[in-house]
């Protein structure tokens, strides 16, 4: 069986995004779909001594409808306070200087290119934690004309995959569209419990950016953490019997 999984490209993701990919042979970021300012496309949340802050991208103004490899960043100098602001956070940490080099270095490199930012940084998240699997770009594949949920169906028929691997918010629109129906694509979800693991001694905060893992716990430890909270994967009916 070949599994894929395909997301949007997000800033700095959560540790369920890389749970995603760590299950995947093929993972695909969407990157030609409209770009939502409301979404974790440009924001995310970190923590540090003083609690929970939102590090959020400033994104310039045109076009007013960009597709998300068409966003590009503001020529503003934010990144620079936002640096500040997340080394500041993980000074403590104990690998606290690797999570800012690695966001670093991907500004550094990515120019005002959105999407190069964000799948920079996550495919360097990876290749630091030996999280791996074949990475694949929507906009290189097409299959655009398709509705949501029949895209999906499409690129894994394209990459030859035999299972789609969903995360658990996108079981409504699947259930409704049906496109996996009468697919060779076997449908199934993903199940991931969040682990916890030592923040620094304060009380844990879940679904934080990831590098707030990478940081206090190193390179090292990361995909074994990430591996204790994944389950085996549900169909839709027992996401549903989960959910009640």
């Amino acid at each position: 069986m070949t599994t894929v999984a395909i997301m949007q490209p997000t800033f700095l993701p959560w540790l369920g995004y890389f749970a995603l990919i760590e299950r995947a042979d093929h993972f695909v970021f969407l990157d030609d779909v409209q770009y939502s300012k409301q979404s974790w496309q440009s924001r995310n949340r970190i923590a540090g001594p003083q609690g929970v802050q939102t590090l959020s991208l400033s994104i310039a103004r045109k076009p007013s409808k960009p597709l998300i490899s068409e966003v590009r960043l503001a020529d503003t100098g934010f990144e620079r306070k936002l640096l500040d602001n997340l080394q500041a956070a993980y000074r403590p940490a104990p690998y606290g200087q690797i999570a800012f080099e690695l966001v670093a270095r991907a500004f550094a490199t990515a120019g005002r290119d959105l999407a190069r930012l964000n799948i920079e940084m996550i495919r360097n998240f990876c290749e630091l934690t030996q999280i791996k699997a074949e990475f694949h770009l929507s906009s290189d594949i097409g299959c655009a004309d398709a509705g949501r949920s029949a895209r999906l169906a499409a690129i894994s028929r394209f990459l030859g995959c035999t299972e789609y691997l969903s995360p658990v918010g996108s079981l409504h629109y699947l259930k409704e569209d049906k496109a996996f129906e009468n697919s060779s694509t076997n449908l199934r979800f993903l199940n991931f419990v969040h682990p916890i693991y030592d923040q620094g001694g304060r009380e844990f905060i879940s679904q934080l950016a990831a590098i707030d893992a990478l940081a206090h716990l190193g390179p090292q430890n990361v995909l074994p953490l990430l591996r204790s909270g994944l389950r085996p994967s549900m169909t839709m009916s027992e996401l549903e019997r989960e959910l009640g």
